[in-house]
């Protein structure tokens, strides 16, 4: 999705992840409330998850805007294609 908005829309690296972001929500919503109906659910999980989910969107948000685009592109596909070997490969 990244790819497509960057590519076809016009956006700017950081934009086209914000924008993946607010689609992608739905979705993590609709498999958190998948399993936790299932009875996946824990507090001394769920704290901890959320809490690092916040400081390191806020933090990671404020550095991508001090670095700029082209330096969040860098990492991106570098952190996403080793990602996604290692899914691959199955480790």
């Amino acid at each position: 999705m990244t790819i497509i908005t960057f590519q076809t829309k016009g956006f700017d690296f950081i934009d086209a992840l914000g924008y993946y972001f607010a689609i992608a929500f739905s979705w993590v919503v609709f498999a958190a409330v998948f399993l936790i109906v299932q009875g996946y659910f824990s507090w001394a999980v769920v704290i901890p998850i959320v809490l690092g989910s916040l400081v390191g969107g806020y933090i990671g948000s404020k550095y991508a805007k001090y670095k700029g685009n082209q330096f969040i592109k860098i990492v991106f596909v570098i952190f996403g294609t080793v990602l996604g070997l290692k899914l691959l490969a199955g480790f």
